[in-house]
């Protein structure tokens, strides 16, 4: 219905600029094509709505020579553009009228191209603005919810030994900061499995302990050591290799919990491991007379680089420093 409605305005349309046209000319021509140039007009702009690229070339290019070889047919050029009926008001409109060549078609065709090319430019912009219209529609209603798709593989990042290490030592230092939450004076609740250490400059410390050379070497020692030959294990790889990294982890993660005890010392040592972006320069307000009286350092962060005194024993020389270059 929309479709007959649109066609039946534009066959009004043409008709009465038609009409128009002929009423100003008195000639039934001029009449005929100005409506046949409406209905051109409308059926390359359906060409072109409806992608038919190669109809819609044809069809403006067709149009175009015929309305050409219609005005050369109804007017002489020359003629009419020396005629002095022709006054315009814009006076660069009257300079290429009145070019130096003498050519007064070349001022017409020009003019005549000038016209063509607006029009292919007004009928681009038609389509390009209707799809600009259609285009990010308002989105619908979410769908259900698929079933889950099959487990992947695990990344080879994930599966390497220095991440593996990371995750159980940061395991461990967890459950040494639930320990302490649960024996204050006033037990804090917190649950169970949540990460605690959330403090970037102790979590990147330890990482980079993890992922250094020092750390690298002690797996490896561990690996080929003769001790390792006399554990009662199966001579496979793979629990050779679990044991050795285990060796490895376990020394790194007893001092590592000894450091986050001495933090915990403080008054203040919970809130600066779960403040994500605590430094040293945080001690000058976290550091209280009640560390002072206990014998504690102003920083702890540059007492954990000079070393503290071990819990119980030391292992063996301070970790807090592995990964730095030496001078």
């Amino acid at each position: 219905m929309y479709q007959v409605l649109q066609y039946f305005f534009v066959l009004v349309v043409s008709i009465a600029i038609g009409y128009t046209s002929f009423t100003l000319t008195t000639d039934s021509l001029w009449g005929g094509f100005t409506s046949l140039s409406v209905i051109s007009l409308y059926i390359l702009s359906k060409l072109l709505s409806g992608n038919r690229y190669l109809e819609f070339i044809i069809g403006f290019a067709v149009s175009t020579v015929l309305a050409a070889a219609f005005i050369i047919y109804k007017i002489q050029i020359s003629r009419v553009f020396n005629s002095n009926n022709i006054v315009v008001s814009n006076h660069l409109f009257n300079r290429f009228r009145e070019n130096t060549t003498g050519n007064d078609a070349l001022f017409f065709w020009a003019m005549f191209s000038a016209s063509a090319i607006t029009v292919l430019g007004a009928l681009l912009a038609r389509s390009l603005y209707q799809r600009m219209k259609k285009t990010g529609g308002l989105p619908g209603e979410k769908g259900e919810i698929g079933p889950r798709g099959p487990k992947g593989e695990p990344s080879a990042f994930l599966k390497g030994t220095n991440e593996i290490a990371l995750k159980n030592v940061l395991r461990g230092v967890n459950s040494t900061i639930e320990k302490h939450m649960i024996q204050n004076e006033t037990p804090i609740e917190f649950n169970k499995g949540d990460q605690h250490l959330k403090n970037y400059f102790v979590i990147e410390n330890i990482k980079r302990i993890i992922y250094s050379n020092e750390f690298n070497k002690s797996y490896i020692d561990t690996l080929y050591s003769v001790d390792l030959s006399n554990i009662k294990v199966s001579n496979k790889k793979c629990a050779r290799e679990n044991v050795a990294l285990q060796h490895a982890i376990d020394k790194v993660e007893y001092d590592v919990n000894k450091w986050i005890k001495f933090i915990l010392s403080y008054k203040n040592g919970l809130k600066f491991l779960i403040s994500e972006f605590a430094n040293s320069r945080d001690w000058e307000v976290l550091y209280l007379n009640q560390d002072k009286k206990l014998g504690l350092p102003a920083d702890p962060l540059l007492q954990l680089k000079e070393g503290i005194p071990a819990f119980e024993f030391s292992l063996e020389e301070n970790k807090w420093n592995w990964g730095k270059c030496k001078h």
